[in-house]
C-alpha cells in the first residue's frame, strides 16, 4: 500500500489534525509539561486519552495545566511498572493505539514492552527509532539503534536497518538507503562496522534497502536522489551520542519504539509540551497508518 510522503514535522501536524481521535494510553502523566502537551493535542483533535499513574499526582499536574480530566478515562495505579505493564497491555489487546511515557523512567516501558512481545511469542528486535528532520537538506531519516541495543551483531544489525525501512515505507519514502556508520579509512583494516555492512548489504540486496558504510558527512555530501535515510549506528554508545546531535545541528528529532502492535513514545521527561505535541502527532500518525492498511 502506497502512502503521501511526509518530509516534515510540519507535514506530520497537519495530517494527524485531519486523522480524527487517536486512542492514546498515558504512562504517569504527572507534570505541567505532560499535562500541557495532552491538553493541546487533546483540543488539536488528536488522541482520545487514557491515563494511568498516581491519582493525585495526575490530578495536581492537571491543575497546573488548567485541565480537567475528569471525562476522560483514568486507571490510578501506584506503581510505576504497573503502569507501564498496563499501558502494554492496553496496546497489546488493541485498546489503545499508541502508548505514551511520561513520568516514569525508560526503563519500565522496555521492560514492559520486552515482556509483552515474548508472551506473544514475536521474534522481531525491539528498537528504537529515532526520526530526525534534517532543515537544510529538506528530508526525514532514521537512526536506529540509539536505546535499546547495546552491542547488536550483524543480524540484529540487518533486523535494525529492515525494520526502520518499514517505517519510512509509512511515511511515504519508498527507496530505504541505509548509511552503515563506520571508521573505516583507505587501509588494510576492516573493522567489524564494516564487515557488518558488508553481510547487511548482502543480506537485504533483495529487500530493494541499498546499504554502504560510511561516516556522517556522507550524508550531506550525496545527491539528493542518492541521500541515506537511514543511519545506523554500531552499538548503543554511539547511538546516544549521535542522536543527541540535534542540539547542536540543525535538526529536529522525535523518537519512537516500535513494537509488534504499534508506536510506543519514550520522550524525555525534560521534553518541553510543544516538542511532546509533536511526538504525540507522528505517533498518531504512525498508528493510523498502520490502521490503514500497512503491514
Amino acid at each position: 500500500m502506497a502512502f503521501s510522503r511526509i518530509n516534515s514535522f510540519a507535514d506530520v501536524l497537519a495530517e494527524a489534525k485531519k486523522t480524527g481521535l487517536v486512542r492514546m494510553a498515558f504512562l504517569a502523566p504527572e507534570d505541567r509539561e505532560f499535562m500541557m502537551a495532552l491538553k493541546t493535542a487533546r483540543e488539536q483533535g488528536l488522541v482520545e486519552p487514557v491515563l494511568l499513574g498516581r491519582p493525585a499526582k495526575m490530578r495536581a499536574a492537571a491543575a497546573e495545566a488548567e485541565f480537567n480530566i475528569d471525562s476522560f478515562v483514568r486507571e490510578d495505579l501506584d506503581d510505576l511498572q504497573a503502569v507501564a505493564d498496563r499501558g502494554l497491555d492496553l496496546l497489546f489487546a488493541g485498546e489503545a493505539d499508541v502508548v505514551s511515557k511520561g513520568q516514569l523512567s525508560t526503563s519500565y516501558v522496555y521492560r514492559a514492552v520486552i515482556k509483552k512481545e515474548k508472551q506473544q511469542g514475536d521474534s522481531r528486535v525491539v528498537a528504537v527509532l529515532a526520526f530526525w528532520e534534517i532543515t537544510p537538506l529538506g528530508c526525514f531519516v532514521i537512526l536506529t539503534d540509539p536505546g535499546a541495543n547495546i552491542t547488536p551483531d550483524a543480524e540484529t544489525k540487518a533486523s535494525l536497518v529492515r525494520n526502520a525501512a518499514a517505517y519510512l515505507k509509512l511515511l511515504g519514502h519508498d527507496e530505504p538507503r541505509a548509511l552503515a556508520l563506520s571508521a573505516r579509512r583507505e587501509t588494510d583494516a576492516n573493522p567489524r562496522s564494516h564487515a557488518d555492512a558488508e553481510y547487511i548489504k548482502e543480506k537485504l540486496a533483495g529487500e530493494g534497502i541499498t546499504v554502504q558504510s560510511g561516516n556522517f558527512s556522507d550524508l550531506y555530501a550525496a545527491p539528493a536522489d542518492k541521500r541515506p535515510n537511514i543511519l545506523l549506528v554500531p552499538h548503543l554508545v554511539t547511538g546516544n551520542s549521535v542522536v543527541k546531535l540535534d542540539f547542536a545541528l540543525n535538526v529536529k528529532r522525535h523518537t519512537l519504539v516500535m513494537t509488534s502492535r504499534g508506536p510506543v513514545l519514550t520522550p524525555s521527561r525534560a521534553d518541553t509540551w510543544p516538542h511532546l505535541v509533536e511526538e504525540i502527532a507522528l505517533a498518531a500518525v504512525v498508528a493510523a497508518r498502520l490502521k490503514g492498511g500497512a503491514p
